[in-house]
């Protein structure tokens, strides 16, 4: 479309925006409460299920600003 690399990575991290909030907030959702569960369940799946609700949760804000302008700046072009 005639854009710069750093315009183009702009424009698609706007699109994407909202796919990755939702999954993230939807994954972190899924995740966090396995965490609270009592009993033996909740004390096997405590540390496991809270590691990933903040692994996707980190995932997320990578993918909506790290990840865009990277690819801007290492494709040759």
């Amino acid at each position: 479309d005639g854009l710069t690399r750093t315009q183009a990575a702009l424009a698609s991290s706007r699109q994407l925006f909202g796919p990755i909030v939702a999954m993230t907030i939807t994954l972190a959702a899924v995740y966090a409460p396995i965490g609270l569960l009592t009993g033996l369940t909740g004390v096997l799946f405590k540390e496991f299920a809270f590691t990933l609700a903040v692994a996707v949760i980190m995932s997320g804000i990578v993918a909506i600003t790290l990840s865009p302008i990277m690819s801007a700046y290492t494709v040759p072009g």
